[in-house]
């Protein structure tokens, strides 16, 4: 789509957000260095001052023992060397008034959360650490620090939860043509892809040559001809994943008559090509989305993961004729439970999108439809009587498909949104366990597409979406930071947060290996 009220939006592009620093931190090195090669005289060092520089040197932190080298060097230098010509700046007061009306502050680097204040009661992998979080809502307390910030969490994470977790990988209307491809670099199995066939099925394997694992797809989507070939060594293969050529590796087919049936006649078994196709990956559609799953035939299918998703939900949506209009990228540098608790509540509607979207009435889903949920999913329904994507005071401009709206969050990392005139999809992978990529998926009924006015009203719907969600970035990523300090204990949860405390617990759970255990770990 070419423009929107903010100005040019794509349908597939990707934002980086960087961390905002509220404070700039140097080293004392640095900012000694800096004020002397200077040589101002608008700062003093008297024996006193210089005297706590001395001191506070040996007790800095690992890793800027150089710079203290250095600063010490510089704080003699300019206490003895006498000031260069320049132009000179106003009078100043004497030194000893400076020193009490302007004290010098110098910031030392803060040291590692790990090893200034790890915060963790007892161990970190054991059930009792999270007690409190397993408590019901009205009681319970939300994670504690080192789930957002710790590589041995994460690394869990990605062995128990993302490994034999399903993901979301597109939609199959994105595959119009024999050879259309996406790729995704799925947290816990690594870079894989989908590809439509000759025969016009969808496949999905592993994107890494059988050679020497070399990446074969670059791009995040694409078309590929009728062979996929590495750039490496130029292996190709078709798209049913067999392998078609293998430059000047030695074959069955050239070797002489005199050679033995099924040697090479270099003393090793003769290279088959078909010893070597792409490996496959699991792969799983409903109703237009495809999933795919890396731990192999031991996973329970998709339809377990939906549970009763479908029938108290998504059936009523026409979601095998919707068509994707648009997709749109974030990277966000905090960890990607952050955003999926986010994404959960309505709670802060009010206050982070006070400006935007407004407070938002809502209450969880199997209060709403009289059956709770049974599977890896939740949801929250809201009370509105129109589309939920219009800002507030703009018109809701194409037909209706349903009558209600809901927050679907299909665990790890999908939230499906369905409302009265679309759907869209974000999802949360995580690159780290302080960087996750997020992806939005907007999706209407094709009949809406084909309308004369739609390229024109669907640009609000853009901006809003892409409103939204950096709104609900930036308070993420200042999550990130707040969540660092030494003093953070996790608080309570909030009645609006049901939807966020059930996927605390679940997160808990598949990372403990305790998803057959009761929530409550007293």
């Amino acid at each position: 789509f070419a423009g929107s009220p903010s100005g040019p939006l794509l349908p597939s592009a990707t934002t980086t957000l960087q961390p905002r620093p509220t404070v700039m931190r140097a080293s004392l090195g640095g900012f000694l260095a800096s004020t002397f090669r200077r040589k101002r005289p608008s700062l003093f060092l008297t024996p006193s001052s210089r005297a706590a520089v001395t001191k506070l040197l040996p007790d800095a932190h690992t890793g800027v023992d150089q710079h203290a080298r250095t600063a010490t060097s510089l704080v003699h230098a300019a206490a003895s060397s006498p000031a260069p010509d320049y132009e000179s700046p106003p009078p100043l007061p004497p030194a000893e008034a400076m020193q009490e009306s302007m004290p010098i502050q110098i910031v030392v680097p803060t040291p590692p959360r790990s090893s200034l204040f790890p915060n963790i009661d007892g161990d970190m992998f054991a059930p009792e650490t999270y007690s409190s979080c397993m408590l019901p809502l009205n009681q319970a307390k939300g994670l504690p620090a080192h789930c957002y910030l710790s590589p041995e969490w994460y690394a869990r994470e990605l062995q128990t939860i993302f490994s034999k977790g399903w993901t979301l990988l597109g939609r199959e209307d994105e595959l119009p043509h024999v050879g259309s491809y996406i790729t995704l670099d799925a947290p816990g199995v690594g870079p894989v892809f989908v590809v439509r066939s000759k025969d016009l099925r969808i496949r999905a394997f592993a994107n890494v040559c059988r050679h020497r694992g070399a990446r074969l797809l670059s791009e995040e989507q694409g078309r590929a001809k009728s062979v996929i070939v590495c750039p490496y060594h130029a292996w190709a293969f078709g798209l049913d994943g067999q392998l078609r050529g293998a430059p000047k590796m030695r074959s069955a087919g050239s070797r002489s008559a005199a050679v033995k049936e099924g040697a090479c006649g270099h003393g090793d078994a003769c290279f088959r090509k078909e010893d070597y196709p792409l490996v496959p990956v699991r792969l799983e559609q409903y109703r237009g989305f495809l999933f795919i799953n890396g731990g192999g035939g031991e996973v329970p299918p998709l339809r377990d993961s939906l549970g009763n998703c479908p029938d108290l939900i998504l059936e009523k949506w026409p979601l095998d004729d919707m068509v994707t209009v648009g997709r749109k990228d974030y990277i966000v540098d905090c960890n990607w439970k952050f955003l999926f608790d986010n994404t959960s509540e309505t709670y802060h509607t009010a206050v982070v999108h006070k400006d935007s979207l407004g407070s938002m009435d809502s209450r969880p889903a199997g209060d709403h439809l009289g059956e709770a949920p049974r599977g890896d999913w939740d949801a929250v329904w809201v009370n509105t009587d129109r589309s939920v994507v219009p800002l507030p005071g703009e018109k809701a401009p194409f037909p209706e498909i349903a009558r209600d709206t809901f927050f679907t969050n299909m665990f790890p990392t999908l939230q499906l949104n369905v409302t009265t005139d679309c759907a869209w999809w974000m999802r949360m992978l995580p690159m780290g366990p302080s960087r996750t990529r997020v992806t939005q998926g907007f999706l209407f009924p094709k009949a809406t597409t084909e309308l004369p006015h739609f390229e024109d009203d669907v640009k609000h719907y853009m901006y809003r979406w892409e409103l939204a969600v950096t709104e609900d970035n930036d308070i993420s990523l200042n999550q990130q930071h707040g969540i660092s300090s030494a003093y953070f204990t996790p608080g309570p949860y909030n009645e609006l947060e049901f939807a966020t405390h059930k996927f605390d617990q679940w997160v808990v759970q598949r990372a403990l290996g305790l998803e057959n255990e009761e929530a409550d770990f007293r």
